[in-house]
């Protein structure tokens, strides 16, 4: 090898050595740079989501009657018993009535003396033979008679209760011979195609749904098959600590082996263009408030909100953001109000 070319290898080694320094001078500098930076990853607010909603809650009947008596007497009659069903206009309960059969009788015997009476006073009063009082009396005695008689016919129909509805039993409180003294409970039906689910939802979501919505629902003790509904009402109050209001889902045809009590979940689909989502790993948060870092002017500003529903994809705002804030959803590592930050592509969760 000669000279000439030994002399080019050592410039050529000098020159890697300076360059390969240079570079990791530069890679130094930049790193330092990169510590001064807080590096975050934003997402913008949009208005707006759509998603499937599930809700539990408990089967109940809303309409539900409670028999009780009218008028007192021994019960002769009760042929129901719990998980019978009945139809509109059966006899649910029969009475005693002699006592009243024996009244009625006595009353329409009174009648027929005071009308034969009052008959024989309006001859008399054409020829001045008696006062007009005693006119106005006899007619008064008839009159009241009749009352009393219209009386006992409506004490003895209530002797007689009847089905308003067609109905389940369940409840039977009382057995023929029980002395049943006026106003006691003595049968409770209720009507089985009221079964609703009462569900809650949150105030963002309610103007999202409506009166006849379809909606599905899974009961518990019936398996895992999703049965059809509706949305019957939607109940007009708010709760003013939750922020929650009611809603009520019926069925057009009951599944079979359905019973109030049950558990069931309702599943509907909801879309809103007045909800404003924010990812759940934007959401700050300690025991005295909620806020959110926003990005304005290259800085992080902390901002109060009022966190709502939590849906699947996130978190429904109710007051602090508006469409189109722009929040920070990773790098809050030693991120303050105020600090300058630079918004990079999403990084793992070591760099957080």
């Amino acid at each position: 090898m000669t000279l000439r070319v030994l002399l080019q290898l050592l410039i050529l080694l000098l020159l890697t050595g300076v360059l390969g320094a240079c570079e990791k001078a530069e890679q130094g500098k930049q790193q330092q740079r990169n510590k001064k930076q807080q590096l975050v990853t934003t997402t913008q607010v949009v208005r707006g989501a759509q998603q499937q909603i599930e809700r539990s809650g408990n089967l109940r009947v809303r309409r539900i009657i409670h028999v009780h008596n009218l008028e007192e007497g021994q019960v002769k009659e009760i042929p129901w018993y719990e998980g019978d069903a009945v139809s509109q206009g059966e006899m649910l309960v029969r009475l005693d009535d002699e006592l009243l059969l024996t009244a009625q009788r006595k009353a329409a015997a009174q009648l027929d003396e005071a009308e034969k009476n009052l008959l024989r006073l309006e001859r008399l009063i054409k020829t001045n033979a008696i006062s007009e009082d005693a006119l106005i009396a006899a007619r008064t005695e008839v009159a009241v008679t009749k009352a009393d008689i219209d009386e006992l016919a409506v004490r003895l129909q209530r002797t007689r209760i009847h089905a308003d509805f067609d109905g389940l039993i369940t409840e039977r409180l009382v057995e023929p011979g029980d002395f049943a003294e006026k106003n006691r409970h003595l049968l409770t039906v209720i009507d089985p195609l009221s079964l609703v689910i009462e569900v809650t939802l949150s105030q963002l979501l309610l103007p999202s749904v409506n009166k006849g919505d379809a909606v599905e629902v899974q009961i518990d003790a019936l398996g895992q098959q999703w049965h059809p509904a509706k949305i019957i009402r939607i109940h007009p109050t708010i709760d003013p600590l939750t922020g929650q209001g009611t809603v009520e889902v019926g069925f057009d045809e009951l599944p079979s082996g359905i019973k109030s009590g049950q558990r069931a979940t309702l599943r509907l689909a909801i879309t809103s263009d007045e909800i404003l989502l924010i990812p759940y790993s934007a959401l700050q948060q300690n025991r005295e408030r909620n806020w959110v870092y926003l990005i304005k002017d290259g800085k992080s500003v902390e901002q109060d909100i009022v966190p709502g529903e939590y849906w699947p994809d996130g978190i429904a705002i109710i007051d602090g953001i508006e469409d189109g804030d722009e929040v920070i959803t990773r790098g809050f590592l030693g991120l303050k109000n105020g600090a300058k930050v630079t918004i990079v592509e999403a990084q793992d969760d070591s760099q957080q």
